[in-house]
């Protein structure tokens, strides 16, 4: 989100405090206006509660409890699980970062340029949480609770006069998931943040597996430094991660057009564009929904089925040889095959499948390059595949 773009607009906290008041007036036997549909548009004021918007109905609105964990208190609705943290990014800077949820799913959510930083992703981190997602939501360095470096790597203006930090940011929570047990890890990010995670993903580390980008924003200006693109327009065509973008229709802050050109020359063979209605809002707003106990927009499960897909962990996969060991014959030889930079991520799948299970001798085997499945009995990768795999059955059948 840039600064231009969202000077003027309610606050999470105005919204807040404007449902209040239509609540207090409603109550008190006073006709309540109708508030404005959709979400409402962030300033780059600081995080606040989420609370839903007043209706014309003459029953007036259930109260709501404020929240009482202590992302909650910082950020507002929901009252969920979760916990205020600081990681580091991978060139050392301490980063305020909230984390919630656990499991072989990893969600990096990078956040819009603006005061509410991380809080602007927790509602969605919370929900993503519920279905199963290990989430971490990051303040970007000189913003929020993350410290502000001296030199090229930070400035106090706006993240975007940092560019050679951004990436390390993102990819410092992408570190944090790996080491809490994320297998797989997709880059989520609202405008500003969303170009960023269309330059993190043209260099992804291990596990990054998929992104996403909603109102990419700021498409031009350099948000990174060598070895990665500097834009998210130079950093399209490079692009080979599943990806999926989102606009509204009538977007005030970006250009549809520009988003329509921006996706024609991403590289990925698997690429998605999703055009929402002009009532979808801008980056985060498109996944929130408008108040507690209000359902989120549809969008929500489209973005969750995304990562969900992006982000699966296979059990065995055709690159696997197993042997009677999954029956627990205690005597038997567990093998796995893979190459080192497998598109599904199974050799750390691997690794983890091998370190439970029984078995007196277990061996992971990998091998340079990308090759998946049968591919891996082929060309180079045949050369030191077949003889390991003619190996491993000889000593399992005793041939």
């Amino acid at each position: 989100m840039s600064i231009r773009a969202r000077a003027g607009s309610a606050s999470r906290r105005m919204r807040q405090a404007i449902a209040v008041l239509a609540i207090a007036v409603t109550a008190g036997g006073c006709g309540a206006g109708q508030a404005s549909s959709g979400s409402a548009a962030r300033a780059s004021g600081g995080p606040a509660a989420r609370v839903a918007t007043a209706s014309s109905s003459s029953s007036p609105p259930a109260p709501v409890t404020p929240p009482s964990g202590p992302v909650g208190k910082l950020c507002g609705y929901p009252d969920a699980a979760g916990r205020l943290t600081t990681i580091k990014a991978t060139d050392g800077v301490r980063l305020g970062a909230i984390q919630v949820g656990s499991g072989p799913r990893g969600v990096v959510l990078i956040p819009e340029l603006g005061m509410e930083g991380k809080c602007g992703w927790w509602q969605y981190a919370a929900s993503l949480a519920a279905h199963g997602f290990n989430v971490v939501a990051i303040d970007h360095r000189c913003k929020g609770d993350s410290d502000c470096p001296s030199g090229p790597a930070g400035y106090t203006g706006s993240a975007a006069s940092a560019p050679a930090g951004l990436m390390a940011d993102i990819y410092g929570a992408v570190r944090t998931l790996r080491a809490a047990g994320a297998v797989k890890v997709a880059l989520v990010g609202g405008s500003q943040g969303a170009a960023e995670a269309l330059i993190a993903a043209t260099r992804p580390q291990p596990g990054v597996t998929g992104v996403a980008a909603l109102s990419a924003d700021e498409l031009t200006l350099p948000l990174a430094t060598s070895p990665y693109p500097a834009t998210a327009q130079a950093a399209a065509p490079a692009l080979r991660l599943p990806v999926l973008m989102a606009v509204a229709s009538a977007d005030s802050y970006i250009s549809g057009q520009d988003t329509q050109r921006l996706y024609a020359s991403v590289g990925s063979r698997s690429k998605r564009l999703v055009v929402l209605g002009s009532e979808a809002g801008h980056g985060w707003d498109m996944v929130d929904a408008d108040g507690p106990g209000l359902p989120p927009p549809a969008f929500a499960g489209t973005l969750t089925a995304f990562l969900r897909e992006v982000t699966a962990v296979p059990a065995v996969s055709s690159s696997t040889v197993v042997s009677p060991a999954a029956a627990g014959s205690p005597s038997s030889v567990d093998g796995w095959f893979s190459a080192a930079q497998d598109p599904y991520d199974c050799a750390p799948a691997a690794r983890q499948f091998l370190a439970a299970a029984p078995g007196t001798a277990r061996r992971l085997l990998t091998v340079p390059g990308t090759d998946h499945g049968t591919a891996l009995l082929s060309g180079q990768s045949g050369a030191t595949t077949i003889p390991a795999v003619t190996g491993f059955l000889r000593q399992v059948l005793g041939g």
